[in-house]
């Protein structure tokens, strides 16, 4: 092997083995559920990030067995995004609940859940 070929192959390594590790972190400690990470957060800068949502629903739709005991007052929406990428909350589902104020709809509760959870 030609020290070029070799220069590359470790080049490529090295990062390869970084996400590898990454990815086998991820699946044994890191939480396969994610509440409250997009709390503030706007409509705008979720549709930037994940793209356009799978559905748009007006009121506060449950997911699973969680009732909130008090909601915002104002006009609440639900959105469930499908984020795509390599990284969470990438894959999965995303669900967001946001409140409209001053004209703006505004994150108040968010879960992300990864592939295989149920509830």
């Amino acid at each position: 092997m030609t020290r070029l070929r070799r220069g590359v192959a470790a080049g490529l390594g090295v990062p390869l083995l970084a996400y590898a590790g990454w990815l086998y972190y991820a699946s044994h400690y890191d939480p396969a559920i994610r509440n409250n990470t997009f709390v503030g957060g706007t409509e705008s800068q979720l549709r930037e990030r994940f793209g356009e949502p799978v559905t748009e629903g007006t009121g506060y739709r449950v997911l699973g067995y969680h009732v909130p005991l008090a909601l915002p007052t104002g006009r609440i929406r639900t959105v469930v995004f499908y984020p795509r990428g390599w990284f969470p909350p990438e894959g999965g589902t995303l669900w967001v609940w946001l409140v409209e104020h001053d004209g703006e709809w505004i994150c108040f509760e968010s879960c992300w859940f990864g592939a295989g959870v149920t509830f």
